[in-house]
């Protein structure tokens, strides 16, 4: 008599395709979520940016724009005289440059011109301040 049914064979091969595709699918969404943190990063950052600007040139104050650690995280804060701080936090999975600080000018929006480059394993983020108005472009690259 002969019984309908699977093999231990067929089923071991079974569970190893299973286990490969789903390491390979974990692989690809941990990559794809550190480019997706850096992305937003730079948009959180370049956002902050250009309100301070603005506000700079309405009220005529400067902004400081520092970069702090604290317990092992870098974040960005943005500070004029007799406001709270604007506090943007750089993901872990982002490298930055090691700049201490940087200065938007008030009735101006003026940024002293810089190259700012953030980038992960994957994708490379340049964060360029132009002469003239304090204006950047933000250009992304493989690496």
């Amino acid at each position: 008599m002969k019984q309908a049914g699977f093999t231990l064979f067929e089923s071991i091969v079974v569970l190893l395709i299973t286990s490969i595709i789903m390491l390979v699918s974990t692989q690809v969404q941990t990559v794809q979520t550190a480019n997706y943190e850096l992305r937003y990063f730079m948009k959180e950052l370049t956002s902050e940016i250009e309100q301070a600007q603005n506000t700079a040139v309405i009220t005529g104050k400067s902004f400081v724009v520092e970069r702090k650690i604290k317990d092992q995280r870098i974040s960005y804060s943005f500070t004029q005289e007799g406001k709270p701080p604007s506090v943007v936090q750089q993901p872990a999975s982002v490298t930055g440059p090691l700049i201490n600080s940087f200065w938007i000018k008030g009735y101006s929006g003026y940024i002293q011109p810089d190259t700012l480059i953030f980038y992960n394993e994957n994708i490379r983020m340049r964060l360029s301040f132009q002469f003239g108005w304090g204006r950047f472009e933000l250009e992304e690259t493989k690496k």
